[in-house]
């Protein structure tokens, strides 16, 4: 053997004992980090449930939305009842993530916080999932440092009415959402956003005492029949809400005398049901009135509210007392009115 050949010999088994040595530190594929897939969390913020206040939990939403996408897991997003606490729920697994108003100490044990989050919230997650908790205040951090939702903020933060807002170029959070799904009715994005004002006050955790969900307080049933679950997400409801008031639109177009008296109709059976303004109109014609505006089925109301009522077989729903429907048009426009303003 000459000297050539014994030199690459030696390069050889130099070069396999360098990848021997390398590899007793690279993990093999099964000590390798499994990333994660999914996540469920759990929104528990009771204090800012009082609609006079911070849209806290929508930001919170938001926030893990985006965190959800940043990262590329699926996420399930959920709402704790007012009164109820998930923390037994992430102790057991049962979510992997529990979003809490802001405090400086924490107290469930077994749980360790995120950093705070614009000083109302902080992210908490069980003990042993320290790679998760890990990822979330990297992802934090560097949402501060590029101040990634500093454009956004203040609309989730700051208070406001309508009444009292000064003039500015938005409205609120859900304004991009807004937008889209009413162009795709022809309504006006600001009378959308204004019965979301009267409905909801854009508050996603908005519940009433019937079940009405979300932004546009629709009832789950109906939402369902139209393909629509998940009401407490905002781009859901607002979809849902707009293909409602569409199809309302549909319903009164021939009938009512221009654009105006259009939403009029529109939003009254938004707020009190197709039904009952049926039976308005029926009635109306009954009398001899063709109720092409507003204000002809307010000119009959009274008669609605009669228990005379009872005995007209056109009218199927009986007794309608009507306030309720007439107050809810009228603040839905004067809310619009102020919003033109706002948004001219």
């Amino acid at each position: 053997m000459n000297r050539l050949d014994r030199t690459a010999i030696v390069l050889a088994l130099t070069l396999i004992a360098g990848i021997y040595v390398a590899s007793l530190f690279i993990p093999s594929p099964s000590e390798e980090k499994i990333k994660r897939a999914s996540f469920c969390a759990a929104i528990e913020m009771s204090a800012y449930r009082d609609t006079s206040k911070a849209l806290g939990i929508g930001y919170n939403y938001m926030m893990l939305k985006a965190f959800a996408n940043d990262m590329q897991m699926a996420d399930t997003i959920e709402l704790c009842p007012r009164g109820q606490s998930r923390a037994d729920s992430l102790l057991t697994g049962a979510i992997d993530l529990l979003v809490l108003p802001y405090t400086d100490s924490l107290h469930i044990e077994g749980a360790v916080a995120s950093a705070p989050i614009d000083s109302i919230s902080i992210w908490v997650v069980r003990a042993e999932d320290e790679d998760f908790l890990a990822d979330i205040d990297s992802w934090l951090e560097d949402c501060r440092q590029t101040q990634r939702f500093l454009p956004v903020r203040d609309k989730y933060l700051k208070h406001y009415t309508p009444y009292t807002s000064e003039r500015r170029d938005w409205i609120s959070p859900y304004d991009s959402l807004i937008k889209v799904h009413a162009d795709s009715i022809g309504w006006d994005w600001r009378m959308m956003a204004a019965l979301i004002y009267k409905e909801s006050r854009f508050h996603i955790e908005a519940i009433s005492a019937r079940g009405a969900t979300g932004l546009m307080q629709l009832m789950p049933a109906t939402a369902r029949r139209m393909g629509f679950e998940e009401l407490v997400d905002p781009e859901i409801s607002i979809h849902a809400g707009a293909k409602l008031l569409g199809r309302l639109s549909d319903r009164y177009r021939d009938m009512a005398a221009d654009r105006d008296e259009l939403e009029k109709f529109a939003l009254a059976a938004y707020n009190a049901g197709t039904g009952r303004i049926r039976d308005c109109i029926y009635y109306a014609r009954q009398k001899g009135i063709e109720p092409r505006y507003w204000d002809d089925i307010l000119a009959i109301l009274p008669e609605m509210r009669d228990s005379t009522i009872l005995e007209n077989e056109e009218v199927r729903l009986g007794i309608f007392q009507g306030e309720e429907t007439s107050s809810y048009v009228n603040t839905v426009l004067r809310i619009y009115d102020c919003y033109r303003n706002i948004c001219p």
